[in-house]
């Protein structure tokens, strides 16, 4: 189920779009850990709803901002299972568990600058702001697979020619160098239950330059 509204204000300056969503969702697949392999399994009914909001508008012929929320339910079945990673935890029903990477909470910012000076071109200045809630990597929601809520902040500068031909672009990602983790699998209690994981990218930095030909 979703019911949402589309529209523009402000003399079509600005862009709203705000949803509701609801789902009931049977038997849907998860994983975990058995001996050596990953094994997918089946819960029973799970629920994921939320409510998403986003704003664009043109605060001068220059200068455009957005803003984003989103709140995320999710809520698993019943799933009855024995987690080979944690085995002393015993036989767990898992049932009002969170789902796998499903943050509660989203927030983003962003603004944009545009500006030709001097019949040189065109220049765009551009600032990103992401905020994003704790996440769980296994249905299990050990803290151990897990990711605090963080924050990122990214930025460019954009040029191109006023032929179109060519432009290029000044950026940095993540300016703050947030470690960030995108993912964690606790292996078999039978090889000591080590973590495996994978970071998202450090502060990267750079400059793209594009030549467009006929």
């Amino acid at each position: 189920l979703e019911v949402g509204y589309r529209g523009l204000l402000n003399a079509g300056r600005t862009r709203l779009s705000a949803i509701v969503h609801w789902s009931d969702y049977k038997d849907i697949q998860l994983s975990t850990i058995r001996d050596f392999a990953v094994e997918f399994n089946n819960a029973s009914d799970s629920d994921i709803g939320g409510v998403e909001l986003e704003i664009t508008t043109l605060a001068s012929d220059n200068l455009q901002l957005s803003a984003m929320a989103s709140y995320l339910h999710t809520e698993l079945g019943e799933y009855i299972t024995v987690s080979q990673a944690r085995p002393e935890l015993g036989i767990q029903d898992l049932k009002g568990n969170e789902m796998v990477n499903a943050p509660e909470w989203k927030f983003a910012l962003s603004a944009t600058y545009e500006f030709s000076p001097a019949d040189v071109g065109g220049f765009s200045v551009s600032a990103n702001y992401y905020w994003e809630d704790e996440v769980f990597f296994t249905p299990q929601n050990h803290p151990q697979a897990s990711e605090d809520s963080v924050g990122r902040a990214d930025a460019n500068l954009h040029y191109r020619s006023n032929d179109g031909r060519w432009s290029a672009e000044l950026f940095v990602k993540n300016i703050t160098d947030e470690k960030v983790l995108s993912g964690i699998l606790i292996a078999s209690a039978a090889v000591g239950s080590p973590h495996t994981g994978a970071w998202d990218a450090p502060r990267t930095y750079g400059l793209r330059v594009t030549m467009e030909f006929e």
